[in-house]
């Protein structure tokens, strides 16, 4: 990593789908925010990230998680609730961000600690609107706090 990569927030992205990490990095590139990026795919691989568990000794904290609710094994409900469990992890701010329109995964998302929900975008025009507000809000806005 370079010096000029330090300053720089280190977002997660927690999904199964690769082209997702591919769509989400490619809208930010379109908006003023260069973060690094980070993808697991699968809760349980977030934990093992956060945990410092093999093959993810020394890792940073990430200054926002980006969680998708649909994957296999551990899904993002129960990574949420794992995280908010968790008092090391309890200030990452986490935005679900997933296709799920359901009122009642919205409200149990908010009920187990998300910070923020937030439908997939359907083209990449609309994920470059949504990821400058993301931008907006989360990299610039807010005060974040420092791991």
């Amino acid at each position: 990593m370079t010096n000029s990569e330090l300053g720089k927030p280190l977002i997660m992205l927690v999904d199964d789908d690769p082209d997702d990490l591919y769509l989400v990095k490619t809208a930010f590139n379109q908006t003023e925010f260069q973060p690094r990026f980070m993808f697991v795919n699968s809760g349980e691989s977030l934990m093992h990230y956060l945990g410092s568990i093999k093959p993810f000794s020394g890792a940073q904290i990430p200054s926002l998680i980006l969680l998708d609710l649909n994957m296999p094994v551990m899904d993002g409900k129960k990574t949420l609730e794992s995280l908010k469990h968790q008092e090391q992890y309890r200030s990452i701010p986490v935005i679900v961000y997933t296709t799920s329109t359901s009122k009642l995964d919205i409200e149990e998302a908010y009920r187990l600690g998300a910070n923020s929900y937030v439908i997939k975008a359907g083209t990449l025009e609309e994920m470059v609107k949504t990821m400058d507000s993301i931008g907006n809000y989360w990299l610039r806005t807010v005060q974040l706090h420092d791991k």
